[in-house]
């Protein structure tokens, strides 16, 4: 199994890069050209023994087709997001069109004196092209994710730009 990582500093805190990004249905919010929508579950057997989700969802995990990209470069990858931790992160299961995972995802915070780091880390399968167009939207998202809350912070503390 090969990985990729990406990781950015966002200056916010912990909480409110926690609160953002374990929403999924809310990612359209930020990561322009990102669609997510709550699909229902695959009747497979891979999809039924999933570890607890830790608290949101159901216990198998939340089901979520996301689109991203514009008109011309648009991709379309199934997940399951599942094992939140506190103020820590989440991972991501990728799934084929039949519900079976084909590799894995996980957003990792880390608090630090600036705000927050986050890091993305893709535990790719079989390093398909579906994937690694997945790794490059991520990029993308991170670098929406920080404009978005900076912005967010800004404004709160009256210094609107």
């Amino acid at each position: 199994m090969s990985g990729t990582s990406e990781q950015i500093l966002v200056r916010a805190p912990v909480g409110l890069v926690y609160a953002t990004l374990t929403d999924v249905d809310g990612w359209s919010m930020w990561w322009l050209g990102c669609r997510s929508r709550r699909a229902p579950a695959p009747h497979s057997t891979a999809a039924s023994t999933q570890e607890g989700s830790g608290g949101h969802g159901a216990p198998g995990g939340d089901h979520h087709r996301l689109v991203i990209g514009g008109r011309w470069r648009r991709r379309i990858q199934d997940v399951r997001a599942h094992s939140w931790r506190h103020d820590a992160g989440m991972r991501l299961d990728l799934l084929d069109r039949r519900g079976h995972p084909t590799g894995a995802a996980e957003w990792w915070l880390e608090p630090c004196e600036e705000g927050t780091l986050v890091h993305h880390i893709l535990h790719e399968g079989d390093g398909s092209r579906r994937q690694r167009a997945y790794s490059r939207a991520v990029r993308s998202g991170l670098q929406d994710l920080k404009d978005h809350l900076e912005l967010a912070v800004a404004i709160a503390l009256g210094r609107v730009p």
